[in-house]
């Protein structure tokens, strides 16, 4: 039996259980798999379950469909692979045995005119020959993935986009923020429909002057939620090899964020750098 996950994005945690046929995937209302948000196509992607009972999937959007980081034009989906549909929705692609498989074990697959494996003889030399191997084959990856060089900076995913967040909303709640409080310039003068970092001194100017409430939570939730939305569009571009977009997408976050000590313009600053080099060594 097979399913799809949704593990990221609007409609985190629905299930949707696979039969046969053809599945449309997107943000249309003809779509069997609804998803919402940036970047999604209104039939983003098709599955379907070919003859050989694998289970195929085609992009369908210029924004791309990927699956575990990949951009892809179709792909024939295996247990947990990771599909990436729009700017923030993530789905698992799960398979579970059903019971008759779980049952089938060596002796009965024997009586089916399966052969059961047998335990083969590992002789210490192996073991030895093998270890140098294994060691050989660990050095020349490290030497093949650059390890010992510099070292990239914190590298942007799923979990990482969302501790940026969750650690920018802290600090936005934070006395540490109070104390930009010399050097703000304040609202006034501010254009609310232009200005990207209205909403952040609005915050600070609100929370000078002691006010907690309902208004301040309002609009930490809003710069969460652009903060979120560049961090994934960013790792969409960073996926497509698109450096000088995906740092667009970071400067984006330090205009709505000019506070050096804010997690995510923290992270944004070092990943702006991190492209930066891509884009010159390329």
């Amino acid at each position: 039996m097979e399913r799809l996950s949704v593990i990221r994005g609007p409609t985190k945690g629905k299930k949707y259980k696979l039969e046969e046929g053809v599945y449309r995937i997107g943000s249309g209302a003809e779509c069997d798999i609804g998803i919402a948000g940036e970047l999604v196509g209104s039939v983003h992607a098709v599955l379907e379950l070919r003859a050989d009972g694998v289970w195929e999937l085609r992009n369908q959007s210029i924004n791309g469909t990927f699956v575990n980081r990949q951009r892809i034009d179709e792909h024939a989906l295996s247990a947990d692979d990771v599909v990436q549909i729009g700017a923030e929705t993530l789905i698992r692609f799960e398979q579970k045995l059903s019971k008759a498989e779980r049952r089938a074990t060596p002796s009965s697959l024997q009586g089916a005119g399966v052969a059961a494996p047998k335990p083969s003889a590992i002789k210490p030399w192996m073991l030895v020959a093998g270890g140098i191997y294994l060691a050989g084959m660990i050095a020349a990856a490290m030497f093949l993935l650059g390890v010992g060089s510099a070292p990239d900076s914190e590298a942007l995913s799923p979990e990482v986009a969302e501790n940026v967040v969750a650690r920018t909303e802290q600090y936005l709640r934070s006395p540490a923020l109070l104390a930009t409080a010399s050097a703000a310039p304040g609202v006034v003068g501010l254009d609310p429909r232009a200005d990207p970092s209205y909403d952040y001194f609005s915050v600070l100017e609100l929370r000078q002057a002691g006010k907690e409430g309902a208004e301040v939570d309002a609009l930490i939730a809003g710069i969460n939620e652009r903060v979120r939305g560049h961090l994934f569009r960013a790792w969409t571009l960073e996926s497509q090899r698109k450096w000088r977009e995906a740092a667009g997408e970071y400067r984006s976050i330090t205009e709505l964020l000019p506070d050096i000590r804010a997690p995510a313009t923290q992270f944004s600053t070092n990943r702006i750098d991190v492209l930066y080099d891509r884009f010159l060594n390329e």
